[in-house]
């Protein structure tokens, strides 16, 4: 989202990208893998066998390539946290492990929901043995840092370890996720019996120390707030806070409590620890908004307003007056540039500042996180932008001409097919057009040999999705479909005041379906576009737009709170001013050469990596295949005179199989041709998409101008 001036060569790309439809293939299974999950138990030993008809691995099949990284196993814990230590003081039980103990390790591991990511970055058995060796030892160190604190317990309370080592089994079983104490066992490989019992033990003692911990934190706030649980109505906070819950006893069930006096006791806990979050969450954002008003230069309470980055200063204090920020009248007068009257917004010597910026040119925000007014100049940016898009800006300036004239559109689509044989759908668009200083009309007619095609997979797709249809029913798709497939054009007229800003579509079809399914269809749709500016509008300004857009929308994480993210509009103009600057080297006037009358501007792959940030390289490789690899082809070559008249020529092909083909076995390899020709008289467009074995796309368009 953030490389806004991509969005010229973005547009061209864009059926090569995002292809409608995918073609599934059979994607090799690697034969080391199918060894890997077989050595640990996750599949059987003797899978099911594949036909003929189906791909059946062999021992060189699978290629192990360079192109994703691969972490190693030292890499998993970056800290040392013991391990190397343990691991030298007990040689033979890790060599026990390597040499089979894993089969009994990674199974019970693996029923944790963290190994299964872990198990793409697998390549062989030795890697997991070796990567299944760090995370077996970094646990049996944790196991044996618990149980110093049960030797000691063994001395001061033998009672409650006798109490607690009696209970061992039926802690396991009820609060735990282990199903037997063998697989605590299996996951803690080489635990003895002595271990296993004093393991328990820590994990009760933890428990009895967290129940305490909660009796005394509810104790504490009691005191510190006297009288307000007693107060409360806990039925009432239960029906408020556990609305998810049927009654009282099902959250008793689902908790394991077996009486009222525990369940209204975890209803007091919950209460009082919501209520010190709340009241430490409260601090926690006084400290982060001071944080940012001083890093933004606002001052560190009250109102504030900023405009294009710079926090504006004021002799008074602003306040709230007539649900509107006010400030005082010639200094935000004079900080926003307002040259023209103001006197008709005036209150006693102050201004508003949303209605005074909006009349100086300015787009308003308004920052409720900081209490801060934020006005940003979008004409400004995009006059800077404009300086050095003079070229570019021909090419728009033409295409919004007031102009009348004929069109063809001829389209071709052929979906690909082994099996049953290609299927070919032709369409062809004519139409007129006329394009005043009030208002733009469109006529036409839209005809093609494949509307029996389209009124059977209409049907199909009707009938598809009606639950249990009646006959009668049935009979009205048909009819419906019956009318669609008889057809040999379709006629539509179109119309669009510039002034009043509404827009007319008819279509007469529409009635006759209507009359067929026995509903009244109106033929006629008018609907709301908003008025059409006199001049049209430059790519500055579109870019700027857009990297407006782009920060308004960006969102902060789940997990974090809104104000602790850098997303709200004080960090709209710093987000603009990263953005905009990118890819104008590749787009900017500097970009194009002057060959006769014409100044052209040619780009390679390399140059769409500067646009993208990726010209190092750096991460790429962690994350996905190179970017030769996902666009084998990219060329553009684009010639516009001083007239605004343009040739386009553009040729790419985008392969995502490899990198998509990690998650889903479906092919993404696209290839597309572009020719486009804007002359005086005359406007010709040549598209050609091919998705291979899934589709071939041609259209061709033609315009001539009266």
């Amino acid at each position: 989202m953030k490389k806004m001036l991509a969005l010229l060569l973005a547009a061209l790309m864009a059926f090569g990208l995002m292809a409608p439809a995918f073609a599934v293939e059979n994607t090799p299974i690697p034969a080391p893998e199918v060894e890997l999950l077989q050595a640990l138990g996750l599949v059987d030993a003797e899978p099911y066998a594949p036909t003929a008809d189906f791909y059946v691995p062999t021992a060189d099949s699978y290629v192990p390539t360079t192109d994703f990284y691969v972490p190693p196993a030292e890499q998993a814990y970056p800290e040392d946290d013991g391990v190397d230590a343990w691991m030298a003081a007990h040689p033979e039980l890790v060599q026990a492990f390597r040499d089979g103990g894993y089969r009994d390790f990674i199974p019970a591991y693996y029923l944790s929901d963290y190994v299964l990511p872990e198990l793409w970055y697998w390549n062989s058995l030795e890697q997991a043995i070796e990567e299944s060796i760090y995370r077996w030892v970094w646990q049996m160190v944790n196991m044996e840092e618990r149980l110093i604190e049960v030797e000691a317990l063994k001395t001061e309370d033998p009672e409650l370890y006798a109490q607690f080592a009696a209970n061992a089994d039926t802690y396991l079983m009820e609060n735990l996720w282990y199903r037997s104490p063998q697989e605590l066992k299996n996951d803690y490989y080489g635990m003895t019996d002595a271990q296993y019992v004093d393991f328990l033990v820590a994990l009760q003692l933890q428990n009895a120390r967290w129940e305490q911990e909660k009796i005394d934190s509810v104790a504490t706030y009691r005191s510190e707030h006297p009288g307000e649980l007693e107060a409360m109505d806990w039925d009432a906070y239960f029906a408020e806070e556990y609305y998810y819950y049927y009654n009282i006893h099902e959250y008793m069930s689902s908790y394991g409590f077996g009486s009222l006096e525990e369940a209204y006791a975890e209803l007091e806990y919950s209460y009082v620890t919501n209520m010190i979050w709340q009241a430490e969450e409260k601090i926690h954002r006084a400290q982060v908004i001071a944080e940012k008003r001083a890093a933004l230069g606002l001052p560190a309470e009250g109102y504030a307003v900023m405009a294009d980055g710079v926090a504006l200063t004021f002799s008074q204090p602003l306040s709230i007056r007539h649900n509107g920020l006010y400030a005082p009248a010639e200094e935000l007068a004079a900080a926003v540039g307002l040259t023209t009257s103001y006197a008709d917004l005036l209150v006693e010597g102050q201004l508003p500042v949303r209605r005074t910026a909006e009349r100086a040119g300015y787009t308003v925000f308004w920052d409720e996180i900081l209490d801060v007014a934020v006005l940003i100049d979008m004409n400004k940016i995009a006059a800077q932008l404009d300086d050095e898009l003079t070229i570019l800006n021909r090419v728009l300036a033409r295409s919004a001409e007031r102009r009348s004239g004929n069109g063809t559109l001829d389209m071709s689509l052929v979906m690909l097919d082994s099996l049953d044989g290609d299927k070919t759908y032709k369409t062809t668009l004519t139409y007129a057009f006329d394009w005043t200083e009030s208002a733009y009309t469109m006529k036409g007619s839209l005809t093609s040999p494949n509307f029996a095609d389209v009124a059977e997979m209409i049907k199909e797709a009707i009938l598809a999705n009606m639950w249990y249809p009646q006959d009668d029913e049935i009979a009205q798709v048909e009819q419906f479909c019956a009318i669609i497939a008889k057809l040999k054009s379709v006629d539509f007229a179109f119309s669009y005041n510039l002034e009043t800003g509404y827009a007319t579509f008819s279509l007469p079809l529409l009635t006759t379906l209507g009359r067929a399914v026995g509903e009244n269809m109106d033929a006629v749709t008018e609907f709301y576009v908003g008025p059409a500016s006199d001049e049209a509008p430059t790519l500055g300004t579109l870019l700027a737009l857009t990297s407006l857009s782009a920060a308004e929308s960006e969102y902060a994480p789940y997990y974090t709170y809104e104000y602790e993210y850098n997303d709200s509009p004080v960090y709209y103009w710093g987000k603009m001013e990263s953005t905009l600057p990118v890819g104008m080297e590749l787009f900017a006037d500097g970009a194009f050469t002057r060959k006769g009358s014409e100044d052209v501007l040619e780009l390679t792959l390399a140059d769409l990596a500067v646009l993208l940030g990726m010209e190092d390289e750096f991460y790429m490789p962690y994350y996905m295949p190179s970017l030769e690899s996902m666009l084998p082809k990219f060329d553009l070559f684009l010639a516009v005179n001083d007239k605004g008249e343009s040739r386009l020529s553009f040729e790419a092909r985008t392969d995502l199989s490899t990198f998509v083909g990690m998650y889903l076995p479906i092919s993404m390899d696209v290839e597309m041709e572009i020719e486009a020709k804007d002359a005086a008289n005359a406007q010709e467009t040549t598209m050609n998409v091919h998705m291979k074995n899934t589709f071939k796309f041609e259209l061709k368009s033609k315009v001539v101008y009266k």
